[in-house]
């Protein structure tokens, strides 16, 4: 609520502030301070793999059925 009423008290605010620019904020601000592993948690295997590109993935999958180095 803190980072809200922040918001709210800086100058020059000329638009509306919405719930859901408070959450998009705060999603990005904590991002930043989550573990890759937090971030990802809740997500299915589908979400995880969205926005990759398919030949990232198969180089992945291949170093990993390789074994360790």
């Amino acid at each position: 609520m803190n980072s809200l009423f922040e918001a709210y008290g800086l100058e020059g605010l000329t638009m509306p502030y919405t719930v859901t620019d408070y959450l998009k904020e705060e999603a990005l601000r904590l991002r930043d301070i989550l573990t890759p592993a937090e971030r990802l948690e809740g997500l299915d295997p589908a979400e995880r793999l969205e926005g990759l590109d398919p030949e990232e993935i198969e180089a992945y999958l291949r170093k990993i059925r390789s074994g360790p180095q």
